[in-house]
């Protein structure tokens, strides 16, 4: 009996102290939830009210930050004396310097850039930034700092309202329990009995008896209805545990009919298809058309070591991009940038596109190879037809400069074959390449500035394989056009035989002998108008107005063979016109000259010789550029005529950069042993801002052999007429 009144006192005691302590700790989880989101809140609308505050004055900082003015940031500033917690503000430039600054003291003042202000708010500080943007952008940063005394302040104060409401709460709630708690022990053992039957035999048609008819008799009841629920609830798992075969069945019959649909797919589609983990491992499912180009691909096989195998270079860049991106320290997409993008295989050339799936370091790596070789070949047969084109064009208006184009490309190849020193070979590669740029043939071109790049990065000449493959490049390009120089509604064919018999007759006049004699030379015109026409060219390449061209020949003409080298190298000071003299439009108009360049193609008679001077109405030489590139090659730079003759040094140029159109120094280099080939000179003078003439004095005429009837196996000569 003892041990029975003691297990009663025990049960009305624990249930006195669970009622208490539940009620305790319900009010005090309460108060401090309570303080909490007051606490929360509060500085959330504090955040707001920064925020909104920093906006306001950041609109109308944009001026003041743009232009750079301190004193008119100072009064934007000074709006923050309003705000009584405010502390501190700041307005940096675009470059993160400090424009403007307030504070309230010293112990708040901001640093001077904005790199050293704190991204977080911390201690007794709300920092609030925001960017100050405009019509052009992001001009500067707007920071304010904010005191959180008040909210500290607010804090200690429902602190102590909700210790004193909690302390009252405790003391009713322990005489209502005190009151209460005899008409709740009865009840609740009933329960618990009941609760304890269930637990013991597992027997859930046990029922609990209802004693009161108040909440615990409607808890009773609820136990009982649980209990009824519980006992349904099982027979309806029991009911389901006998379809739950046939529903996993049917949902992997679901699964494998979608698998098979996307193997369909992956079967057919005309692009490799693939997935890589960031250690290059390939993924069992991947498109059909993978293991047709890629035979040997098992199990363990990596990308880059498939790569490797046909493209050393693709198949160490790829593993090389994988490893960046599993150390996860670049951007992704800067490296997928760096990735190999293109690689040949078994004479087919496929292009490789990438795109991550996941985050890295633990995402993959979707691969996508596509074939385009039928592409390229496209692209290759377009560029022909242009080059046909442009060819055929520059037929039509000036047969005799493309003849002589061909004429002086198969020289230039001689030259190159009989094996010259390097920079002979430099000199003959860069004519070749611009050459061939001036009348459209972009592939050969193309390969001409590819051995040019090859040789600047070697001490070198050409190899026997590359001087034998631009030699076939070049028969190639003769092949191809040879058929379109066919014949031509302008000219008349005379044979050399007739020709040089009519030129012998003693019976025709010195005077019109003479003229006669003269056929044999080009009128100066032609080559002049080539140039003109290439110099349209390069400034089209470099996206400049086409020059106006003024040409002048006085009707003069010129030995066709022994000059043609000259010809040739000429073209290297007109594209130095065009990109090294001639000034971008918008540079031209702002010193007050017109958009288009002008060039003046001139040739004229100057006492017994013949005088050519090609001049522009650019910038001019800049002549300091020259003399420090002179200085550092060990040349003399003591007077204008050291500064001339650097400038036509040979690998001298004030290009920093080299493009396809200069900056080898070659080209001037040509030019002067083009003249002094002829027995010519040449000088240039230059006038800063206002343009570079280059003036060539060769001699007017030519001894003449005697006429002697002309070898069998020569060609018969074309006179123009018309």
């Amino acid at each position: 009996m003892r041990l029975r009144g003691h297990m009663r006192v025990g049960v009305r005691g624990k249930l006195l102290g669970l009622l208490i302590g539940t009620a305790s700790f319900a009010l005090l989880l309460a108060c401090v939830v309570f303080v909490y989101y007051d606490r929360t809140s509060s500085a959330a609308v504090k955040r707001r009210s920064a925020d909104v505050l920093a906006h306001a004055l950041s609109q109308g900082a944009y001026g003041p930050t743009a232009f750079g003015d301190p004193d008119s940031a100072r009064v934007i500033l000074d709006g923050l004396t309003t705000e009584p917690t405010s502390r501190a503000g700041a307005i940096y430039g675009a470059d993160g310097a400090l424009l403007a600054a307030w504070h309230r003291d010293l112990h708040h003042a901001l640093p001077p850039h904005v790199t050293a202000v704190p991204l977080l708010s911390a201690g007794d500080r709300l920092i609030a930034r925001h960017a100050i943007t405009g019509a052009d952008g992001r001009v500067g940063e707007l920071v304010v700092v904010l005191s959180t005394h008040d909210l500290a302040a607010r804090t200690r104060r429902f602190v102590t309202l909700a210790a004193g409401v909690l302390a009252l709460a405790v003391v009713v709630a322990l005489g209502l329990v005190l009151a209460g708690q005899r008409f709740v022990t009865r009840p609740v053992r009933e329960l618990a009995a009941a609760a304890e039957r269930v637990r013991a035999s597992g027997d859930f048609e046990v029922r609990a008896r209802r004693i009161s008819d108040d909440e615990l008799g409607d808890l009773t009841d609820a136990f009982n209805e649980m209990l009824s629920m519980i006992q349904a609830r099982d027979r309806e798992l029991a009911g389901h545990r006998a379809h739950l075969e046939d529903m996993v069945a049917q949902r992997t019959a679901d699964l494998d009919r979608r698998n098979g649909e996307m193997r369909v797919v992956l079967d057919h589609v005309a692009q490799g298809l693939l997935t890589i983990d960031l250690a290059g491992r390939i993924g069992r499912e991947r498109s059909a058309i993978v293991d047709q180009w890629f035979p040997t691909i098992g199990p363990d096989t990596t990308l880059p070591e498939l790569l490797a195998s046909a493209a050393k270079d693709a198949g160490t860049w790829l593993g090389l991009g994988l490893e960046e991106l599993a150390a996860d320290i670049m951007p992704p997409e800067v490296v997928l940038a760096q990735m190999p993008t293109r690689f040949e295989l078994g004479g087919s050339c496929y292009e490789l596109a990438y795109s991550l799936v996941g985050a890295a370091p633990a995402g993959r790596l979707l691969v996508v190879i596509t074939d385009v070789t039928a592409l390229l070949a496209h692209q290759r047969t377009e560029r022909a037809q242009r080059e046909r084109l442009e060819l055929f064009q520059r037929i039509a208006a000036d047969r005799g400069g493309v003849e002589g184009f061909f004429r002086e490309g198969d020289a230039l190849i001689a030259q190159l074959e009989g094996a010259p020193d390097r920079a002979e070979e430099r000199r003959l590669v860069h004519t070749l390449k611009g050459n061939a740029a001036c009348y459209g043939l972009e592939s050969f071109a193309t390969l001409a500035h590819e051995l040019e790049s090859a040789l600047d990065d070697r001490s070198d000449g050409l190899t026997p394989d590359e001087r034998a493959g631009l030699s076939a490049a070049w028969r190639r390009v003769v092949a191809d056009f040879a058929g379109m120089l066919g014949g031509d509604s302008r000219a008349i064919e005379l044979d050399r035989d007739e020709y040089e018999a009519f030129v012998a007759d003693p019976a025709l006049p010195p005077s019109l002998r003479a003229v006669c004699q003269a056929w044999r030379d080009e009128p100066l015109s032609r080559p002049l108008a080539r140039l003109g026409q290439q110099a349209e060219a390069v400034a089209r390449r470099l996206g400049y107005p086409p020059p106006q061209v003024t040409i002048e020949s006085a009707g003069l003409r010129g030995p066709t063979d022994a000059w043609r080298p000259l010809w040739s190298a000429l073209v290297h000071v007109v594209r130095n016109a065009v990109d090294h003299g001639l000034e971008p439009p918008e540079a031209r108009l702002a010193a007050g000259k017109p958009a288009a360049g002008h060039l003046t193609l001139r040739a004229r008679r100057h006492g017994g010789r013949i005088e050519l001077e090609l001049a522009d109405d650019g910038r001019g030489v800049d002549w300091s550029a020259v003399a420090a590139k002179a200085a550092a090659q060990g040349l003399p730079t003591d007077g204008p005529r050291a500064l001339r003759d650097a400038l036509f040094a040979d690998g001298l140029s004030t290009r920093a950069a080299v493009t396809e159109l200069s900056g080898r120094g070659v080209g001037l280099a040509a030019v002067e042993r083009a003249v002094a080939a002829v027995g010519g000179t040449i000088d240039v003078t230059s006038t800063p801002g206002h343009g570079t003439s280059f003036r060539i004095s060769l001699e007017a005429g030519r001894p003449r052999p005697d006429i002697a009837p002309a070898r069998s196996h020569e060609a018969p000569r074309i006179i123009a007429v018309g």
